[in-house]
């Protein structure tokens, strides 16, 4: 799958716009994505983790094309993430009274909100009239908290940077208004989370960074939106 999305990318980056789009034309946009997933994730040290997630995000963004192919804009992302985890513990008993065995089950949530400052590369390329080929380029600047704990609760301050390159398909079902959908991507993401310290206890006061590279080609990465463009050279 990913020498696939890999492929398609270099090889439709050739092909010629046709007249749809042209020089000088404004372009907004809003893209949306929903995950929920559910992972049982059985650890070497006995506990069995059952990891329940669900995310929400929009962009909304506004571009400039500099030619007949080329956009650039900006956009202001907001994204939002929660995750449920169960942890079932299984232990031995010493007392001849109670079973031999028996479960301890502890929950645990994060709730997760960041905001990303996003400007952005876009090539379109014609397929046929209206329908285009596309390929961003993305950088998003951002920064949040998550929520969390079990019996004590705590705030993380976390920043995030990344870089992108995803493949898209936009289709004009009118001169103004356009679907687009994309799937997949090239990324790079470097994030840190500090928590502060808000008790005397060594948990706190501590700051992570987690760098990541890699190609994704799941379905979690589908984004789908609507576009209106302002072209004046458009004929009717």
């Amino acid at each position: 799958m990913k020498g696939l999305l890999l492929g398609i990318i270099i090889g439709l980056l050739s092909c010629n716009l046709t007249a749809q789009i042209t020089s000088g034309s404004v372009l907004f946009s809003g893209n949306a994505n929903y995950n929920k997933t559910k992972n049982d994730q059985n650890l070497p040290s006995n506990p069995i983790v059952e990891l329940e997630s669900e995310s929400f995000s929009v962009l909304p963004s506004f571009g400039f094309f500099v030619n007949n192919s080329i956009l650039i804009g900006v956009g202001l992302k907001a994204e939002f993430e929660a995750n449920s985890y169960l942890i079932q513990r299984t232990e031995s008993s010493f007392y001849p009274f109670l079973p031999s065995t028996y479960i301890i089950q502890t929950s645990y949530k994060e709730k997760t909100r960041m905001f990303y400052f996003n400007p952005f590369f876009k090539r379109y390329n014609g397929i046929t009239e209206r329908l285009y080929f596309t390929t961003a380029f993305n950088l998003l600047v951002g920064s949040g908290e998550t929520r969390g704990g079990t019996a004590q609760s705590y705030t993380s301050k976390n920043k995030e940077l990344s870089l992108n390159f995803t493949p898209g398909l936009t289709y004009f079902f009118s001169p103004k208004w356009a679907i687009n959908g994309s799937i997949g991507q090239i990324y790079y993401r470097v994030r840190k989370e500090s928590i502060p310290n808000t008790t005397n206890t060594i948990n706190n006061n501590k700051e992570t960074e987690d760098e990541e590279f890699g190609v994704d080609a799941s379905w979690n990465s589908f984004r789908i939106g609507l576009q209106y463009l302002i072209n004046k050279n458009f004929q009717k």
